[in-house]
């Protein structure tokens, strides 16, 4: 863990599990993981004739699906529906305006707890 002097302020009503990450080891920042049984169920119901590949990450897990051609990414439990879903918009957005981002494909957003 990080010593608590390098980070002087602290914010008590943050999420807690957004608390533990703020004080979180760079090092290890506790990102999902491709052995989780959550997401390998995942991957088996989107693309069971794959395993996955791990593409890393800081804080969310980017599996490559390559029988499917998509990129899975799977967050952590702190991060609020509303927000993936406003990132997205703003992704679509930019996508439309000629910019290469990670777009979402139509019909392909979902959101699935452990």
């Amino acid at each position: 863990m990080i010593q608590e002097e390098y980070f002087p302020v602290v914010n008590a009503r943050l999420h807690p599990r957004l608390l533990t990450w703020w004080k979180d080891d760079p090092t290890d920042p506790d990102r999902p993981s491709l052995h989780n049984p959550a997401v390998q169920r995942l991957v088996a119901a989107i693309a069971p004739e794959t395993h996955g590949t791990d593409l890393g990450g800081v804080m969310s897990l980017n599996v490559h699906l390559a029988s499917a051609g998509l990129v899975l990414r799977v967050h952590q439990p702190f991060v609020s529906r509303p927000r993936l879903l406003a990132v997205q918009d703003v992704r679509r957005h930019l996508a439309t305006v000629g910019l290469c981002v990670p777009a979402p494909r139509p019909g392909s957003v979902r959101f699935q707890t452990p």
